[in-house]
């Protein structure tokens, strides 16, 4: 059986991991291993994320619906840029 500050630290390492984007179904099973408490906590934290980055885009006038790469430049705006690196990328 795992420790409780094991079993912590897992379910840390995977929201962090989700909410910079680099969660892949691997590390979703995982999070599903360690039991619906966990499971809620990373779709809250991923909610606050989504809402954070919403706000910024809204106060920024950016549009976080069109592809990293596309628009007028191909440098995306910081809010865009924080998106992209937390959405991994955006896939049609």
């Amino acid at each position: 059986m795992r420790s409780t500050g094991t079993h912590a630290e897992a379910i840390e390492a995977l929201i962090a991991a989700l909410q910079r984007g680099e969660f892949d179904e691997a590390a979703a099973r995982r999070l599903y291993t360690l039991g619906p408490d966990a499971v809620a906590l990373a779709l809250l934290a991923a909610t606050r994320r989504i809402s954070e980055l919403q706000s910024l885009a809204a106060a920024g006038g950016d549009s976080l619906s069109t592809p990293c790469a596309s628009g007028p430049t191909s440098r995306p705006s910081a809010t865009k840029a924080a998106f992209c690196a937390w959405a991994g990328g955006w896939m049609p």
